[in-house]
């Protein structure tokens, strides 16, 4: 497979790259859809009964750490069932969980200044995770190689991103006005949605992972 130079990226391509990962491994993409969303459905349920200050950081513990889990465990997944784990274990969970700490507090703040320095520190790091888990290193190393990486391909990146996620985006927020805030179906729905966003950009950043990286470093056969 040949190697993605900065802007010949098609945001077409990536969509196109991502929907195949998940058909291909559509049973596995469901099981972690299934299991996420109803260990976030049932967080957020118990959380309406819980309203003290401790109770609440709890849940949000738990509920950061259930993500990083099943985020660690279908990247892995994915890489594996689409040839482009590198030759070792990878990077272990308790340094991803400080790689997922970083990346969403990097975002986060950049979501706060503006929408736009958001997703473009988004799309600059998408590759961090898959990096990291394939490859192994550093967590500062696996930031730094994805922003480098990414150079020049943020505007499709950010255009199939937005694409594959916006139906289920709206669902997720609009679940609870639809169905009401105390409605367990409302929290159902929403947290579902938020479950097959998660998978999504799992294989999106596998997809990125094997255009941009794999192909170029090691001439996988990602095509």
């Amino acid at each position: 497979m040949v190697a993605v130079a900065a802007r010949e990226l098609k945001a077409g391509r990536l969509i196109n790259k991502t929907l195949d990962v998940l058909e291909k491994n559509w049973a596995t993409a469901l099981i972690y859809i299934i299991v996420l969303g109803a260990l976030t459905s049932g967080m957020a349920y118990v959380g309406l009964s819980r309203t003290a200050a401790l109770q609440q950081v709890g849940l949000a513990v738990a509920s950061i750490l259930v993500s990083t889990i099943v985020n660690y465990a279908l990247i892995r997944t994915l890489l594996k069932k689409s040839g482009l784990m590198g030759q070792g274990d990878g990077g272990h969970l308790v340094p991803f969980f400080g790689l997922s700490i970083l990346y969403t507090l990097g975002v986060g703040l950049a979501f706060v200044v503006l929408i736009l320095p958001g997703l473009f520190v988004m799309a600059r790091w998408s590759l961090a995770r898959p990096l990291f888990l394939s490859r192994g290193g550093g967590v500062m190393e696996s930031l730094s190689q994805s922003w480098d990486r990414t150079r020049g391909n943020e505007f499709p990146i950010i255009v199939a991103g937005l694409a594959l996620a916006i139906i289920f985006l709206a669902i997720s927020i609009g679940a609870p006005f639809t169905f009401g805030r105390e409605s367990f179906l409302g929290m159902a729905v929403s947290q579902v949605s938020g479950a097959v966003m998660t998978v999504i950009f799992a294989a999106f950043e596998v997809v990125l992972f094997g255009l941009i990286v794999a192909a170029h470093d090691a001439a996988d056969t990602f095509d």
